[in-house]
């Protein structure tokens, strides 16, 4: 596609250019397992960013009150 984009700031291409550009097929199957895939990546990321910010929040605490509140904050 980058070898026939024409313009400066926004490139663009042209109509048949673009109309010619081959797409792959990709079977059901493997459509299906790449957005498991894609489904699991955000489950994983949603929990990573709560695990972050229990973090934190436990190393907030232990700076502010005790490494024991912070340590039962995090088992709780």
């Amino acid at each position: 596609m980058r070898q026939q984009c024409t313009g400066t700031i926004l490139t663009a291409i042209s109509r048949e250019n673009f109309l010619s550009l081959p797409l792959p097929v990709i079977e059901r199957e493997i459509q299906e397992k790449i957005a498991a895939q894609v489904s699991e990546s955000f489950k994983l990321r949603s929990e990573s960013e709560k695990l972050l910010f229990n973090a934190k929040k436990a190393v907030e605490m232990a700076i502010e009150k005790s490494d024991d509140v912070a340590i039962k904050f995090l088992e709780a």
